[in-house]
């Protein structure tokens, strides 16, 4: 359980890092997502033993992958929340891979495109679906004003 909400946290951490990096140090995303990996992969290089074994192999994959998720245009990213929940989408779909995903390459940036573009396309269902609302309760009050 601490092993996934460890990975959950670096997903988070490393979607909205790479993001926030190439925004507001004006970095851009590839420089900004290779900061972020290249960063992790030396850590864990230098201090192998700072966590268990399978942290210190799978955190650094996971820093890398949340970090393309963090390349999205600022046109479509939405907020830091949403960064941060593809992330953590990223980190649940990789702790739960199955060996699908064994020997494909690019795996990590296609999780990456799986976790942004379903974060991205519930979060606009969802605010439609508030419009939709909406609507419906302007017609409603509309019309029972008018039967009165």
């Amino acid at each position: 359980m601490n092993d996934f909400m460890i990975t959950a946290v670096a997903g988070t951490v490393g979607s909205t890092l790479t993001f926030y990096v190439s925004e507001h140090y004006k970095q851009g995303p590839v420089r900004s997502s290779a900061l972020v990996s290249v960063a992790a992969g030396l850590f864990f290089y230098c201090f192998p033993h700072a966590l268990n074994s399978y942290l210190t192999k799978n955190i650094p994959l996971i820093l890398m992958g949340t970090s393309f998720i963090g390349m999205v245009s600022p046109k479509y990213y939405g907020s830091y929340f949403r960064l941060a929940a593809a992330g953590m989408l990223f980190s649940i779909i990789y702790s739960k891979k199955s060996l699908f995903f064994e020997g494909f390459g690019g795996a990590l940036g296609a999780l990456a495109f799986i976790s942004l573009l379903t974060v991205i396309s519930t979060f606009n269902l969802i605010s439609r679906k508030f419009k939709v609302s909406r609507v419906y309760v302007r017609a409603r009050r509309r019309f029972l004003n008018n039967r009165n």
